[in-house]
């Protein structure tokens, strides 16, 4: 897998959330 968190784990954290918003929506 990429390795993005390492780079940017705000990012996806916020990206998770964003999908778990949308799901919850």
């Amino acid at each position: 897998m990429l390795k993005v968190e390492e780079q940017t784990p705000v990012v996806f954290s916020s990206e998770l959330l964003a999908k778990f918003d949308d799901v919850k929506s």
